[in-house]
């Protein structure tokens, strides 16, 4: 680990009163290194494909550990229903899907979650009315399990679950319109859903504008419905991802409509548009959070013999750098003190889904730790801006005396991910991950001593113990 750290002294007070009252108001201002080491971070990065036909086999605990040994946390799990196009899903397949989730989350990783009635052109769909009875079926499982779900894709229509060439019109606006809003209101409300087209979600929203950061959060339609493109850099309209005619517009529009929801997918054939310096631009205007690794071959092994494709497995989604951490060196119980962190998105796109961030101290000699939640969303930490995480923290009469090691946590919101180190964040930094605990260590100590006369400092954010 390699920091410059200086030391500012701004003050020295002293307060009279039990049973200390010595304050030493000073900061610390450290720099952080960054690291081009590539390992896995939780809703990003390369996939890989795991199909499973009706009443298929479950995913293997063997195959997740092996991609995980490959720093590939994300799989695209897709379900052909082919044998339920005429009737209900049955408990076999349903347990089948809960089976699945379980493995997921046992081994750290998460899927990009698709079904699809038709794996080749012209094999029919199902009829609309039975779309929607599956999904009623499905909304209990995908509920239960939205914590290692990253994103559903809408799926069920025409080949391959991609949105087109239905046997039974589901590719009409009215049924797509359906279809989404079904499986809109199946999902949590802190989910997203994907369509195939820029075109597609305009029919559902009826709305030509690309979303702005006033909408992130917001619980709409417009914030709930993100892309997949599945014929990236095919040919000029990526073989229908965009409308002849249309697509310096429509890509103009997902260039914008993409800061703020998940975008991702494959090529599907090789072309002249798949050279490192066009991709590299299309990737990161387009935010591009995860590729599957597998498809099209071609196209990822010219890739791989150019040097391109670590790099694409770096950018993919966002990759968070420390920059600086300026921080007071002590503070007392029902006092403040003051920090400034300025953190760096070098990655291609923001984080997809909600996530906590805390400073968190412990102390060497104490099992327990306090925690400050910061009032951020990191789905706004945009490509290529800095951002400044400055404030006071308050710290309680309950916190010990001592000196407390400062960290950055950025762990998963969900209860049953929010401890597990898979499904934190690691910032792009040397010498900062902490394994064992899932942390970034910030090489900075706090020093809690004495009682402050403010009784109910203004503070952003307040420790408090955990658990």
């Amino acid at each position: 680990m390699q920091t410059r750290v200086s030391y500012l002294l701004l003050s020295v007070a002293m307060f009279i009163g039990p049973p200390m009252a010595t304050l030493v108001a000073s900061e610390v201002h450290i720099e952080y290194q960054s690291t081009n080491e590539t390992f896995p971070n939780p809703e990003r990065g390369f996939y890989v494909q795991k199909t499973a036909r009706s009443h298929g086999r479950p995913l293997s605990s063997q195959s997740l550990q092996g991609l995980r040994g490959q720093s590939i946390s994300l799989i695209l799990r897709m379900y052909y229903l082919k044998s339920f196009r005429d009737r209900p899903l049955s408990n076999a397949q349903l347990e089948l899907m809960r089976r699945d989730f379980a493995t997921l989350r046992r081994h750290g990783c998460k899927c990009i979650l698709r079904f699809a009635y038709s794996s080749r052109l012209g094999e029919p769909d199902a009829p609309l009315d039975r779309v929607i009875q599956h999904i009623g079926q499905l909304e209990p499982i995908i509920r239960e399990n939205a914590d290692v779900i990253l994103v559903l894709q809408t799926g069920f229509i025409g080949p391959w679950g991609e949105m087109h060439s239905s046997t039974n019109g589901l590719d009409s606006p009215a049924s797509i319109r359906k279809i989404v809003a079904r499986l809109l209101s199946a999902l949590p409300p802190d989910r997203s859903l994907q369509v195939r087209t820029p075109m597609q979600k305009r029919i559902c929203i009826e709305s030509d504008q690309p979303l702005t950061v006033a909408d992130v959060g917001s619980g709409s339609m417009k914030a709930r419905i993100g892309h997949y493109n599945d014929c990236f850099l095919a040919n000029e309209t990526d073989v229908g991802t965009y409308e002849s005619g249309r697509v310096k517009q429509q890509k103009q529009y997902l260039a914008l409509d993409s800061r703020f929801v998940p975008m991702g997918g494959e090529t599907c054939r090789t072309s002249n548009l798949i050279t490192p310096d066009y991709a590299r631009r299309e990737f990161s205007r387009m935010h591009w959070s995860f590729l599957h690794l597998n498809y099209h071959p071609q196209v990822i092994a010219t890739w791989r013999k150019q040097g391109f494709l670590q790099e694409v497995g770096s950018k993919l989604g966002y990759r968070l750098e420390l920059v600086s951490f300026t921080c007071g060196t002590s503070a007392a119980h029902r006092g403040k003190f003051s920090f400034s962190l300025m953190l760096k998105n070098t990655g291609w796109a923001a984080p997809i889904n909600d996530r906590d961030v805390f400073l968190v101290a412990k102390r060497d000699d104490l099992r327990q730790e306090y925690r400050a939640k910061l009032d951020v969303n990191p789905r706004t930490w945009l490509p290529n801006q800095t951002v400044d995480l400055s404030g006071f923290l308050g710290v309680p009469k309950d916190m010990p005396f001592g000196e407390y090691r400062l960290y950055l946590s950025l762990p998963d919101p969900a209860p049953q991910l929010a401890g597990r180190k898979e499904y934190s964040i690691r910032l792009a930094n040397n010498g900062l991950w902490d394994d064992q605990e899932g942390t970034n260590v910030l090489h900075h100590k706090i020093s809690v001593n004495g009682w402050s006369p403010d009784s109910n400092p203004e503070t952003t954010a307040f420790f408090l113990r955990h658990p």
